[in-house]
């Protein structure tokens, strides 16, 4: 019963600020704008690699449906490749981002998954924050599996922000055996998100985690 009260407590939360010209919301997202299930205000991310132009300056190339894929494999391949997101709508949001591996083959322009590979094969090393000023955003790996993991980003996005990158490397495995020549790899990232207001127990709803976030909105902590 006590369980029971407490999450009517937060759907109440969750009503109320709607009904008082907030509006909080739940979406997934592949790279795609999807419309909000609460009011007519849209949320959107979309998934960038990250490049620099001719003079040095960081490019942003839309990654279509958040999903990368790699044709040609060598054991001990090391792929450069920087993601990061961007909020392409209007209000500022908490994200999470899930990456699902596989491996598979090329039939012209369908990639076909095969189950029977090891995804641990495909390493996605945990970018190395070095910045050193002091800022507080970052990406929090919370869980990691042989074939996903799930990283939190710190920072309230705005509108139009670009996160920091999440990915700049994809490793393969040096022991690959023959039976995984001639394939490929996929790289399917899926991003989550609610608005920042009454972010706590958004994210307790929503996502089934305990965030613990500091007085300028920043996530320091998540919990299970």
């Amino acid at each position: 019963m006590k369980k029971k009260l407490i999450l009517m407590g937060v759907a109440a939360a969750l009503v109320t600020a709607t009904l008082i010209g907030g509006s909080l919301a739940y979406f997934q997202a592949t790279g795609q704008r999807v419309k909000q299930q609460i009011n007519t205000k849209n949320l959107g991310i979309q998934f960038n690699e990250v490049g620099k132009d001719g003079l040095g300056k960081d490019i942003y190339t839309q990654i279509p449906n958040g999903t990368v894929y790699v044709k040609e494999i060598l054991p001990g391949a090391e792929i450069q490749k920087e993601v990061c997101i961007t909020n392409t709508q209007n209000t500022d949001l908490y994200t999470r981002i899930t990456i699902s591996k596989y491996w598979g083959s090329f039939k012209g322009s369908e990639f076909i998954k095969d189950g029977n590979k090891i995804a641990e094969k495909i390493k996605i090393p945990a970018v190395q924050d070095k910045d050193n000023s002091g800022d507080k955003a970052r990406w929090i790996l919370q869980k990691e599996d042989n074939e996903q993991m799930v990283l939190y980003y710190t920072k309230p996005l705005a509108p139009g922000e670009n996160s920091k990158i999440f990915m700049d490397l994809i490793q393969i495995s040096q022991d690959l055996q023959n039976d995984y020549a001639d394939l490929g790899v996929e790289l399917k990232m899926q991003a989550d998100a609610v608005q920042i207001l009454v972010g706590q127990d958004a994210i307790m709803s929503e996502w089934g985690v305990l965030a613990t976030i500091d007085d300028q909105g920043y996530i320091t902590k998540i919990e299970e």
